[in-house]
């Protein structure tokens, strides 16, 4: 339930004035259950709806809910406390329960929610609750918790930090105002708020600001093992001669020529960008370079009407072309990842689109 932001919990506040009766505790258990704020977002709720045609859910199921059990398992009260519910209608055997009106189609839930940080960690969601119903009306609140990667119990720990959903913008409006001056006791700094919107809006930013530094780190390991793995595999083509109209020569020409000296079918060329006259060929290892290089010494090589010139990089100049190559290559791919992302993204709207327009 909730957004799945950092081990989130979406916890259904309970009543929180100890003047309520059971009856009562129950129907605003239900209600809040079935409510605008939470429905939306529960999926196991969600589907217990869908799979009636009429939207009956079992009241047995959702007193099997914990927080449920902990205010009664009596049937029968629950029947009658939800009797005179506006907000729900039970079946005529009692046992089944279901919303008046439909969920809105349209979700402003975002529009009355604030992130709230620097809540005590030893709060309750009830404490939580109770703060903030002293200054307006509260719908939902969704306590987010981390589990230590170091525990071996696996147990939650609150972050001290939450979303709450107030009833109305106005609510949420009131409460934003209060920023800079609200402290959860007089021991702690004030509060810090942003609108729903705003928190993910920023938490998206740094996942990929933080994903850009992977991915750069990423390259820059990977750059290097692609030298490493290319040294002396790289062979330099010298005096092939400059580019002439109506040249028909191309870097398939140097591939074939490449592959009778080498023996090898997977040759890549590169040119130097401005230089027609120099080509340089990355071999899959260094038998193919020094294959191609002794064969081309056994007899000439002519591209382009000119005797050409192989030799083996190494040194500095290796070094530099090598590097060239790497940052050529994995631009290339990077490239034809985004533009597969964008193309599966693209296509996932379309069908987002048409099975709206099915419905």
């Amino acid at each position: 339930m909730g957004q799945n932001l950092a081990r989130t919990s979406f916890t259904p506040p309970p009543p929180t004035q100890m003047s309520l009766t059971t009856a009562q505790q129950v129907k605003k258990q239900f209600e809040f259950y079935f409510g605008d704020s939470n429905l939306p977002g529960d999926t196991f709720l969600k589907q217990l709806v869908s799979k009636s045609e009429q939207g009956w859910v079992p009241i047995q199921t959702i007193m099997d809910f914990n927080r449920m059990k902990k205010i009664t398992t009596d049937m029968d009260l629950v029947a009658n406390a939800l009797s005179d519910s506006e907000m729900l209608q039970l079946s005529e055997d009692k046992k089944s329960v279901r919303r008046v009106v439909p969920l809105p189609e349209n979700d402003d839930s975002k529009d009355r929610t604030i992130y709230v940080k620097r809540i005590n960690k030893s709060a309750s969601l009830d404490d939580i609750i109770a703060f903030f119903e002293k200054h307006a009306q509260v719908n939902a609140v969704r306590m987010r918790h981390f589990v230590a990667r170091d525990s071996d119990k696996k147990e939650k720990s609150f972050k001290g930090s939450a979303f709450v959903e107030f009833k109305t913008k106005e609510d949420a409006d009131k409460v934003m105002k209060m920023e800079g001056d609200l402290k959860w006791d007089d021991k702690t700094d004030p509060l810090i708020f942003y609108w729903k919107k705003d928190y993910h809006k920023q938490k998206n930013e740094e996942r990929r600001q933080q994903k850009r530094a992977r991915d750069q780190e990423e390259k820059v390991h990977a750059e290097d093992q692609f030298k490493k793995n290319f040294k002396g595999c790289v062979v330099k083509i010298e005096n092939i001669g400059d580019k002439k109209e109506g040249d028909n020569f191309s870097f398939v020409t140097i591939k074939d020529e490449m592959r009778k000296l080498s023996g090898q079918k997977q040759v890549h060329v590169e040119y130097p960008a401005g230089n027609d006259n120099t080509a340089f060929v990355r071999m899959i290892d260094r038998k193919g370079a020094n294959t191609a290089v002794a064969n081309a010494k056994n007899r000439k090589v002519i591209l382009r009407g000119n005797e050409v010139a192989l030799s083996v990089l190494d040194g500095e100049e290796e070094d530099k072309v090598l590097g060239a190559l790497a940052k050529a290559f994995f631009d290339i791919r990077s490239e034809r990842e985004a533009r597969r992302s964008a193309k599966r993204q693209k296509t996932s709207e379309g069908e987002t689109q048409d099975e709206k327009k099915e419905e």
